[in-house]
């Protein structure tokens, strides 16, 4: 054993371990984003990686099954934050498909902004302006009492309405420029005490 071995294998267990502690740390962040822990996992093993990895090779340093890589690979595939390595597998190992981890952070969040929280807000937006047509045609209303609560739920809603354009247009802009300008929430929202009327 040389003098450098030692050195080298505490630095191997450090490395392990800070790979280790990203990948907990990214899957705890994407379960609570409602995604699966092990697409954070597996994600964060590829990004620290300084070669593509093979399937195995992910297996090993996540701890996870081989079906749970395998799927988990195949959905980060589907978000594009994860690909086929066109890397060639060292001389003499079995041919194997090798990943990669998409290392642009921004493009991801983006795509997974524009795929999945622009289109939630669309949807409320959507459901905002049919209860706001709703309640506008029964503002419109014979009786009193009906008229003065439909009024005074289209009120709200449409308050409801602005703030989610406000949040669809803040999310357009992120997905297409990569800016988040949080500005116009602010300004809404205001330094108003106590609630909104």
């Amino acid at each position: 054993m040389t003098a450098a071995e030692p050195q080298r294998e505490h630095a191997q267990r450090s490395h392990e371990r800070a790979v280790g502690l990203v990948a907990e740390a990214i899957g705890d962040l994407m379960e609570f984003w409602s995604f699966k822990p092990s697409m954070g996992r597996v994600w964060a093993v590829l990004y620290l990686s300084q070669e593509p990895l093979s399937a195995e090779d992910i297996c090993e340093r996540t701890g996870l099954s081989s079906g749970s890589v395998s799927m988990t690979l195949n959905e980060l595939r589907l978000w594009g934050v994860v690909g086929r390595s066109r890397a060639e597998p060292p001389r003499g190992s079995r041919r194997r498909r090798l990943y990669e981890a998409e290392t642009d952070i921004l493009a991801m969040v983006t795509r997974v902004f524009r795929e999945r929280e622009l289109k939630q807000v669309r949807r409320v937006v959507d459901n905002l302006e049919e209860a706001a047509r709703l309640m506008d045609e029964e503002g419109a209303s014979s009786d009193p009492q009906a008229m003065l609560r439909s009024r005074f739920i289209l009120t709200r809603v449409l308050k409801l309405l602005e703030l989610a354009r406000k949040g669809e247009s803040i999310l357009e802009h992120f997905a297409s420029a990569g800016e988040l300008d949080l500005k116009p929430i602010r300004n809404w929202l205001g330094p108003r005490a106590g609630p909104r009327r």
